[in-house]
């Protein structure tokens, strides 16, 4: 019998859903607009409270600011005038 482990099952859902967010994306499905700003915002939230509880080591900024950089960077381009505009948001 197989078991399916935890560990392994959640990337690979993530995968999932990250793929289908990318192609919604590239069709310009609106609710592909929505689910990335949500993944977005809650990688931000969650990316500063363990950059806030862990502190302000030389590891920590290396494995952690990139990703606060791209959430922010998501969320500054999905908001922008132009791109609302073309999801119709």
């Amino acid at each position: 019998m197989v078991s399916i482990n935890a560990f392994l099952l959640l990337p690979l859902a993530m995968a999932a859903i990250s793929f289908f967010i990318a192609y919604g994306l590239w069709k310009l499905l609106k609710v592909a607009w929505y689910l990335s700003f949500l993944f977005s915002i809650v990688g931000l939230s969650l990316g500063l409270i363990v950059v806030l509880m862990t502190g302000f080591t030389e590891t920590n900024m290396l494995q952690n600011v990139p990703r606060l950089l791209l959430d922010a960077l998501t969320i500054f381009l999905l908001t922008r005038a132009d791109v609302r505009k073309i999801f119709r948001i």
